[in-house]
């Protein structure tokens, strides 16, 4: 699905910048990104399992109590993505960092993340969010599923 994904999002990068910065945001612009950003969660989501595993942490009794409203495994939202990594590298430091991507440390990793994540809350919640910040969170998107797959070339 990674590829799907980044493809979508660059297709999606070159639709808003193809537009000029009025016409490129509203609604049209809100659902083009919401479907980036719903890609993006499930594609961290799956990061996330990998990376309990690795570490040897379990969701359910070690890693829920931590996440704002406890929800189930497969209900994270990215908000929620980004606290379990937090928590998993509050608890295993070393493979938490193991788990990055070529280059990232974990608070980088957690930063960037949660950035997109804090654009997408203003998007899903209607409010209005410029063409620019909206290209800017889908580079940020492309360059953390690339870096969790380096073996897709770039923009493909």
């Amino acid at each position: 699905m990674t590829a799907d994904a980044v493809s979508y999002m660059v297709d999606a990068i070159r639709r808003l910048e193809a537009r000029n910065a009025e016409s490129a945001s509203g609604s049209h612009a809100a659902g083009i990104f919401g479907r980036a950003a719903n890609s993006f969660e499930k594609e961290i989501r799956v990061f996330v399992a990998s990376m309990l595993q690795t570490c040897c942490l379990d969701y359910e009794s070690e890693i829920r109590i931590a996440v704002k409203g406890g929800p189930q495994f497969h209900k994270l939202t990215l908000g929620n993505c980004v606290a379990a990594i937090e928590e998993a590298s509050r608890r295993n430091r070393s493979a938490a960092s193991a788990c990055m991507p070529d280059g990232w440390e974990v608070r980088e990793f957690v930063t960037t993340v949660r950035a997109v994540n804090d654009t997408w809350v203003q998007v899903k919640h209607g409010t209005e969010v410029s063409s620019a910040v909206q290209i800017g969170r889908l580079k940020l998107m492309v360059t953390v599923l690339e870096a969790l797959n380096p073996t897709r070339e770039a923009g493909q």
